[in-house]
């Protein structure tokens, strides 16, 4: 790309502007109505979450599998947990529009 042009990224127009001028882009991100996941409060809503698939319909299929080097590449299992716990934070008129988390390998939260 040279000058300005515009993209085409899943069907949205991103317009990118080439300068050769080094220049400084801020942003404040406001998380209020956000899912902490490096908290205990993260974690107790994550294991709400995941006992309450298990008492709906049986423990989740879904597992993190696909391991290299020993990290896990798909986190199937965390998926589903985590969108469970924002539907049923909806449900109580404390919905989530973010999900902020750091993911150590340790103890788990659920099985």
């Amino acid at each position: 790309m040279t000058g300005s042009e515009t993209v085409s990224t899943f069907g949205i127009g991103i317009r990118y502007a080439h300068s050769k001028e080094p220049s400084v882009v801020g942003a404040v991100i406001d998380l209020k109505k956000c899912l902490d996941l490096r908290c205990r409060d993260g974690h107790k809503v994550l294991r709400g979450a995941y006992d309450y698939l298990c008492e709906e319909s049986g423990c989740p299929k879904e597992k993190n599998s696909s391991f290299e080097e020993g990290i896990p590449l798909r986190r199937d299992l965390d998926c589903v947990v985590i969108e469970t716990a924002c539907k049923i934070a909806g449900r109580l008129n404390k919905s989530f529009d973010s999900v902020i988390g750091t993911f150590f390998e340790g103890m788990e939260i659920y099985p």
